[in-house]
């Protein structure tokens, strides 16, 4: 990706949620105990549990009153050797 196309494009899709009244959040991506998923088996770390889907926090953030919301994609900044 051209030098400064990721942040123009990071900011467009920012600026498009903030107009339509959405408020951006980060869900956790580690717990203390092991999350409650049937189909999915919890990796334990030193420090507590990876999380294994960011869906119980968004439904946290609902059941809380928060009407709308986005959550962006935390991604590494390379991937397969590429910036991404």
């Amino acid at each position: 990706m051209p030098f400064g196309a990721r942040d123009r494009a990071l900011r467009a899709i920012r600026s498009y949620f903030h107009r339509h009244g959405f408020c951006e959040v980060n869900t956790p991506s580690w717990a203390p105990a092991q999350e409650i998923d049937l189909h999915v088996e919890g990796v334990q770390a030193e420090w507590g549990w990876l999380a294994t889907s960011p869906e119980q926090g968004h439904e946290t953030l609902l059941a809380g009153g928060l009407p709308a919301f986005s959550a962006p994609a935390r991604l590494p900044a390379r991937m397969n050797g590429a910036l991404a």
